[in-house]
């Protein structure tokens, strides 16, 4: 009986040994991995450049950027010139628009240029895969309108396919859904700053190479007794292009516009 005891007394001690050393065992550490090279993570200071220049320039390089010269008028109703410039890279589909403290930038000038991309998505492609951006730049008192909106079509067409315009012509007009070119005002005014910068060629709306010239005539009649005077105005058409001194051409639709840009 004794001696049972005695073996059990043994056994419960050989047990308790065990158990203790398990635990310490489980409370020992684990040494982590070295980490590899490959997974190695330079951290770029908030204040560093988002891209390199050398990703920089690889970006440009995917860009197709088309600048094109638009006709407008000041608030004073004189003729000047904006800039429009459309960048085209790889992208998602979206479209960006810049803005500026302009009066350039208004509500018609969004619709024409919502216009004249779908117009030109559906002549150059859908090209679902890319970005396009427009951005305007003009004097601060140049107002802006549907006028730009053929203009915006073309460069836009001309960017998507990468084909290159002819920068000695202008054009202004508004663009229809269907592509057709519609009417635009102060015709003369535009084709007079176009002349002033030096280019020969403006393409303009239908009917429009011929505006209307108000031309006004008094005439006296005194007496020793009264004094009377009577004032007539006729309406003249006048050639644009005459007036002016350089060619105004008519297109009916943008694919006939650009014909005359890319040749």
């Amino acid at each position: 009986m004794k001696q049972s005891f005695y073996m059990l007394t043994v056994v419960a001690i050989i047990a308790a040994f065990f158990v203790g050393y398990a635990s310490n065992l489980s409370l020992q550490p684990v040494a982590q991995p070295t980490p590899s090279a490959q997974l190695e993570i330079t951290v770029i200071p908030t204040s560093a450049p988002a891209t390199t220049p050398t990703v920089q320039a690889q970006i440009q390089q995917q860009a197709n950027i088309v600048k094109l010269k638009l006709p407008a008028v000041d608030k004073d109703g004189n003729g000047a010139l904006a800039d429009l410039i459309i960048e085209v890279r790889p992208g998602q589909g979206r479209v960006f628009i810049g803005f500026e403290d302009s009066p350039l930038i208004n509500a018609d000038t969004q619709t024409s240029l919502r216009i004249a991309l779908d117009v030109a998505k559906r002549i150059a492609g859908e090209f679902k895969d890319v970005d396009v951006s427009y951005t305007f730049a003009a004097e601060s008192d140049v107002v802006g309108g549907k006028s730009a909106g053929a203009g915006a079509a073309l460069a836009t067409i001309a960017a998507l396919k990468k084909d290159k315009l002819n920068q000695s012509i202008l054009i202004t007009g508004s663009i229809e859904p269907d592509g057709a070119i519609g009417p635009v005002g102060m015709i003369t005014a535009k084709a007079q700053a176009a002349k002033k910068a030096g280019y020969a060629t403006l393409l303009v709306p239908p009917g429009e190479s011929v505006q209307n010239k108000v031309a006004g005539q008094c005439k006296e009649n005194r007496t020793s007794n009264s004094y009377t005077k009577k004032c007539y105005s006729t309406v003249n058409k006048v050639s644009v292009g005459e007036e002016v001194g350089m060619n105004i051409i008519e297109v009916k639709n943008i694919g006939e516009a650009y014909a005359y840009f890319v040749r």
